[in-house]
């Protein structure tokens, strides 16, 4: 429950901030990085998730626009029997 409340926290600051937030949990998932993580932050023991943190150029004053995937690349459509 601390790491959500902390994740929501930090997420909530970065927004007001205008940084942006990529939770990365594969970073954890496998056992050297974490562990390395570990060695590294001490104090916390046992990290949750690494976070990256950004923030737009400063030319250009937004980010860059992402592609996104179309509905019909995300969504199948299965029909449904009772």
């Amino acid at each position: 429950m601390e790491a959500g409340e902390a994740l929501s926290t930090v997420w909530l600051t970065a927004t007001a901030l205008k940084v942006s937030v990529l939770p990365l949990s594969d970073v954890v998932s496998v056992p050297a990085t974490r562990e390395a993580l570990r060695r590294m932050l001490r104090t916390f023991d046992h990290p949750y998730l690494a976070l990256r943190l950004g923030i737009a150029d400063p030319q250009s004053g937004t980010p860059p626009r992402t592609p996104r995937l179309s509905v019909a690349q995300l969504i199948d459509a299965v029909p449904w029997t009772a």
